[in-house]
């Protein structure tokens, strides 16, 4: 086997262990309850997932998942989104900081 295809395969298998403990997270975090298994979004819930990246970058959604209330008050696309569905996103507070940002990366890949 070449070393591009050795490379390949290796960033593969550390993007899918990023991935799997983001997702392990979103899981056990509920946020699938609100933005679907899938990252779908749900109409009584939350918006999809999809188009995070364009919007945040892992600092920012660190802060959101701190306090939503206070970073959607002072941005008028999430006051837009907030007015759409029926309610705002909960605090991340419970879990680790590392939890938070695995969340960050995973959620940031759609």
């Amino acid at each position: 086997m070449n070393r591009i295809a050795l490379l390949g395969i290796g960033l593969l298998v550390m993007l899918t262990g990023c991935n799997r403990e983001g997702r392990e997270v979103y899981l056990a975090a509920g946020c699938d309850e609100c933005h679907g298994v899938n990252l779908e979004g749900t109409r009584t819930g939350g918006p999809p997932i999809a188009g995070t990246r364009k919007h945040w970058d892992v600092d920012g959604l660190l802060l959101y998942f701190a306090n939503p209330d206070s970073v959607a008050d002072a941005d008028p696309r999430l006051q837009e989104l907030r007015s759409y569905y029926e309610s705002g996103m909960a605090p991340l507070s419970w879990a680790d900081p590392e939890g938070r940002k695995a969340l960050a990366r995973y959620v940031r890949r759609w």
